[in-house]
């Protein structure tokens, strides 16, 4: 996570870049007119990005996982019970970060 530092450093960054601005019809600069400093920062945030891919993978699979081993206890204590609100309540939290987490994951792909 690019701490408050880093932030200051890339907007001042981009605030003194002195090169003209990219045509659509130019190439992009070439990783060798890049600075080193530029490069070390987008390196860091891309490691920072798959690290959060893989953290959001495992939790996704771990809350997977708690779903299906308690799937039959829940259809028992749960589905066949009367409806109440808490059933509603109840349903709406276990089911709701797996939605939120899947739809966040794979939309921001």
């Amino acid at each position: 996570m690019p701490t408050a530092n880093h932030r200051i450093f890339i907007i001042s960054a981009a605030a003194t870049d002195t090169r003209p601005p990219l045509s659509s019809t130019s190439p992009p600069p070439s990783p060798t007119n890049m600075d080193a400093e530029y490069l070390a920062a987008l390196i860091m945030v891309l490691e920072q990005v798959t690290l959060q891919r893989y953290m959001i993978t495992a939790a996704f699979a771990f809350l997977m996982w708690d779903l299906l081993i308690t799937f039959d206890m829940e259809v028992q204590q749960v589905w066949m019970s009367r409806d109440t609100a808490f059933k509603v309540f109840w349903s709406f939290l276990r089911y709701l970060p797996v939605a939120g987490t899947a739809v966040g994951y794979y939309g921001a792909t």
